[in-house]
């Protein structure tokens, strides 16, 4: 089976994919928090490259040979991509539910 071994991939190495997956959500809420601000611009120029450096970190277990690829791309992209998505449609519902 697939899954049990990304699970024990993700339990091994959380401390590596952490990071990004908390990133995810701080590059969420700060798009959130400054839509209607002019400092937009200057927290993605600070944020993305800090982003970079999570997700080159997150990687380290795959350059060292510990992680397979396919693991490794689900933890440090596709997870990510679905975290952002829960937190989108979050919103969206929220909106919907108070307006």
């Amino acid at each position: 089976m697939v899954l049990k071994p990304l699970f024990i991939v993700a339990k091994l190495h959380w401390r590596n994919f952490a990071p990004l997956w908390i990133f995810t959500i701080v590059f969420f809420l700060g798009d959130v928090l400054l839509e209607a601000s002019d400092h937009q611009k200057l927290f993605f120029n600070i944020a993305l490259p800090l982003y970079l450096v999570c997700f080159l970190a997150a990687n380290l277990p795959w350059f060292r040979g510990k992680v397979p690829y396919n693991h490794c791309t689900f933890w440090t992209i596709l997870f990510p991509v679905i975290i952002w998505g829960v937190a989108i449609f979050t919103r969206i519902s929220v909106i919907r539910i108070f307006s």
